[in-house]
């Protein structure tokens, strides 16, 4: 386990030096929506999926059927597979309120951005069932899936955090520090899907904790 949290940190540094030393140009290529981080993380999130159906399909069907599902979808999301049938992003808010688009447009993508938002809170809450269970206690997977969650929350709250800055606060983001937000951004939404299929794939073990002597 301590192996996974020195590749992380060590896979920060990685990001942290190619954002630094690389030229403007390079890093904005790198970690574009077309870069080699945007790609892998599609296929990172294909792997994830796959990986909660063959491991934990029979032990968890709901749980691995859900949070599969969830993870294709998230590889669709990063595609942009919202992009190439709507004028924008179907889950955000300005696509339905200040968009141009129809609402025989707007509509169905309302309906599959609930119904994405809905599996978040229906694997969430499967997840928090079996953490109760005491199927995941004390086990390195309950850790790395955490640890994935809370990774990819970061690298969307990064995503959003120079407009906001802008927006809100009419503050201008140095381009040197947009490169490193950018990089961290990218580099997070590729980890969370490698946790989280490392987590999937990890072994079954209970670690009970030793009764005091």
């Amino acid at each position: 386990m301590k192996s996974i949290f020195a590749a992380t940190f060590a896979y920060l540094l990685l990001l942290t030096l190619l954002a630094w030393q690389l030229d403007e140009s390079t890093t904005a290529h790198l970690f574009s929506e077309a870069g080699f981080f945007e790609q892998c993380s599609i296929l990172a999130w294909i792997t994830a999926g796959i990986a909660l159906l063959i491991r934990h399909t029979k032990e968890a069907p709901r749980l691995a059927t859900g949070m599969s599902l969830l993870c294709f979808l998230c590889a669709a999301r990063e595609d942009d597979w919202h992009k190439k049938f709507t004028a924008d992003g179907i889950l955000k808010l300005k696509y339905y309120t200040k968009s141009a688009a129809p609402l025989s447009e707007k509509i169905p993508a309302g309906l599959i951005a609930l119904v994405f938002i809905a599996l978040i809170f229906y694997a969430t809450y499967l997840a928090y069932r079996t953490w109760r269970a005491g199927t995941w206690r004390y086990r390195h997977a309950q850790q790395l899936t955490i640890l994935g969650i809370a990774l990819f929350f970061v690298g969307k709250i990064l995503d959003r955090s120079i407009s906001l800055l802008h927006e809100l606060l009419h503050i201008n983001v140095p381009d040197a520090i947009g490169r490193m937000i950018g990089a961290y951004e990218e580099g997070f939404e590729m980890w969370s899907p490698i946790l989280f299929t490392v987590a999937a794939l990890w072994p079954r073990t209970v670690t009970t904790p030793s009764s005091p002597t």
